[in-house]
């Protein structure tokens, strides 16, 4: 029987050679969590994609268990470090729990199979604690039916996870499941806690109106908020510098789009094209009439409180899978490793790796949502109490 307490470590190597970097996060990870065999392991591979695909494999040979998920990112962290330009390996190496692996192969086209695929390949009986942990491949599959198909199917279960990198040459993503390697598809684990795990959205940016109807859409295409043409709103909140810049505008000035009833219930969705002969702009998702949305604005030091302010409230852990988005850590901070630095004081004791992938899964209200420029944070063996108790639980975090 296994071991009833949560164990954790977690490592990031650097390294060209991303077999070698994936063997050495693994090997530290495992002497982090205080055993020679994982029950459970995650690992984030940043690095050239012609390189990667031996590197999960490395990692799952040392870890020793064939519930190990892996997929391609545009940076890594974890062991208190962040890499985001050199090629590196970061693990999430667990012990004390069961966990089930999962592969979802030959899903372009047929994402709405998704989920009696899912459910098909696990337990009968779904667990009231079951965490699904999900890594897809972003160009292939439709991301939002995948996950429409998955929240129909997977009955109480939490569904948290990120979309592969996507690389300018060679292989674009690639996802591992145990040993097996494949793109095009999906992969992952379905960790069975005692606990349910304690899911954390923290969004990339602060909205700045308040809900604003949209009153003329086509397709993509905003054409007027609240009677007014879209393009001239999105400028007025923008102000005079941003306003007379859109394209630097459309980094920082985006669109939240409600998801529930309350005020923190949103996605955010990015503006892809100005027309400033229709006044209109476009948005990475269509819209209809009748909607409403908000204009948010993204800035460090904005994204940075709320992240604080996130973490906080959700308090102490053993362990913490932090999904990101590129647009964050450096490109957003301009400081490497304070996103990282960011988290690990918020969650002081807490055991956390991750990686910068494509898009963020987590929940928003009742349904799993793509998220864009947000950190997902999924806390696990979360702790009563404010301080960290070593005499319940054993974790730890290795640099390597």
């Amino acid at each position: 029987m296994l071991p009833c307490v949560l164990q954790a470590g977690a490592a990031l190597a650097r390294d060209e050679d991303l077999a070698l970097a994936a063997t050495r996060a693994a090997r530290a990870a495992l002497e982090a969590c205080g055993t020679d065999r994982a029950d459970a392991a995650f690992v984030f591979v940043a690095g050239p994609r012609s390189e990667a695909g031996r590197a999960g494999v490395a990692a799952a040979a040392v870890l020793g268990t064939p519930a190990t998920a892996a997929a391609t990112m545009h940076g890594a962290l974890g062991g208190g470090l962040e890499e985001e330009g050199r090629s590196a390996v970061s693990v999430l190496a667990l012990a004390g729990l069961e966990a089930t692996p999962f592969r979802l192969e030959h899903l372009a086209g047929a994402e709405d199979m998704a989920g009696a695929e899912l459910e098909a390949s696990l337990p009968p009986t779904p667990g009231p604690a079951d965490l699904v942990v999900l890594f897809a491949d972003p160009v292939a599959l439709d991301l939002p039916r995948l996950l429409r198909s998955i929240d129909e199917g997977r009955a109480a279960r939490t569904l948290v996870g990120l979309a592969a990198a996507v690389g300018p040459r060679g292989p674009a993503r690639l996802l591992w499941c145990g040993r097996e390697v494949e793109a095009g598809g999906a992969c992952g684990l379905v960790l069975h806690l005692d606990e349910p795990a304690r899911v954390v959205v923290s969004h990339g940016c602060r909205p700045i109106t308040e809900p604003l109807p949209v009153t003329r859409v086509e397709g993509h295409w905003l054409l007027e908020i609240g009677g007014r043409p879209a393009l001239e709103v999105y400028r007025e909140a923008a102000g005079s510098l941003l306003g007379s810049d859109l394209s630097r505008a459309a980094g920082r000035l985006l669109v939240a789009l409600p998801r529930g009833p309350l005020r923190d219930d949103f996605v955010v969705r990015r503006v892809t094209g100005f027309a400033p002969e229709r006044q209109a702009f476009a948005l990475a998702e269509p819209l209809r009439s009748g909607v409403s949305l908000r204009l948010a604005l993204r800035e460090a030091a904005l994204v940075r409180e709320d992240l604080q302010r996130a973490l906080a409230a959700a308090g102490p852990a053993t362990a913490a899978l932090y999904l990101s988005c590129p647009g964050r850590g450096h490109r957003l901070f301009h400081h490497p490793g304070l996103e990282t630095a960011t988290v690990d004081n918020a969650l002081a004791g807490t055991v956390v790796a991750g990686g910068f992938g494509s898009f963020q899964f987590g929940p928003v209200a009742a349904a799993t949502e793509l998220h864009t420029y947000a950190a997902v944070v999924a806390l696990l063996g979360v702790k009563k109490g404010a301080g960290f108790d070593s005499s319940t639980s054993r974790a730890g975090g290795a640099r390597s």
